[in-house]
């Protein structure tokens, strides 16, 4: 679901990335970039934002600000018309991976360029995605608003990835399970929680939060 925390944890990682110096390219199809780089900026140190986007190693596609008559005018921004506009945003992406450090892609979100989309261009689309981090032997997260598509499709896009983390709210709790991902603690529900800046899993599973 929406504003469920999932978005605080894509961040933390992304952030954690650029201070490995790692390549990361973001594309946001839900919000614009002004949005993005603020949100960020609450997680990591603004001026190491603004120092990725100068110099690179944070590219920001951005598919949601043209169509939604939003600012374009954010000088590290490549604006695509809209969410369907796949070779274009494609030809983005690939560009930004240069192959000299290790890549990261945050989607933020497929839930756009799934209603966009007629159901088969849009697995094309999460597929060329998926196809980009593996060539690049790199990490993608994709964020999606399970409830907003049909049961075939989520499961058509689960199995283009390597793992998933699924996040619930059950009897007023936020809780989140994970699926595939090869060897990992637990695949029960456990209950977490989230702010703009912070993530952490609680009960007696917890070890720290994500900070």
């Amino acid at each position: 679901p929406a504003f469920t925390g999932k978005e605080t944890l894509a961040l933390l990682i992304v952030a954690q990335a650029l201070d490995a110096g790692m390549q990361v390219a973001h594309l946001c199809t839900n919000r614009g970039t002004d949005r993005f780089v603020a949100a960020l900026g609450r997680i990591a140190n603004d001026l190491e934002v603004r120092s990725a986007i100068g110099n690179g190693h944070l590219v920001l596609v951005d598919a949601y600000s043209r169509q939604a008559g939003e600012p374009q005018d954010h000088p590290g921004a490549v604006y695509m018309d809209s969410p369907d506009d796949v070779d274009s945003i494609m030809a983005v992406l690939q560009g930004a991976e240069t192959g000299l450090a290790p890549f990261v892609l945050l989607v933020d979100s497929l839930s756009p360029i799934l209603t966009f989309c007629d159901p088969r261009q849009s697995l094309r689309a999460v597929q060329r995605m998926t196809g980009l981090c593996r060539r690049s032997k790199g990490l993608g997260l994709f964020l999606i608003d399970q409830g907003m598509h049909e049961d075939s499709v989520v499961r058509g896009i689960e199995h283009m990835m390597d793992g998933t983390v699924e996040f619930r709210t059950q009897e007023g709790r936020s809780v989140l399970r994970v699926k595939g991902f090869g060897t990992v603690r637990t695949r029960s529900w456990v209950q977490y929680s989230a702010t703009k800046s912070e993530f952490g899993i609680e009960g007696s599973f917890s070890l720290q939060k994500v900070t």
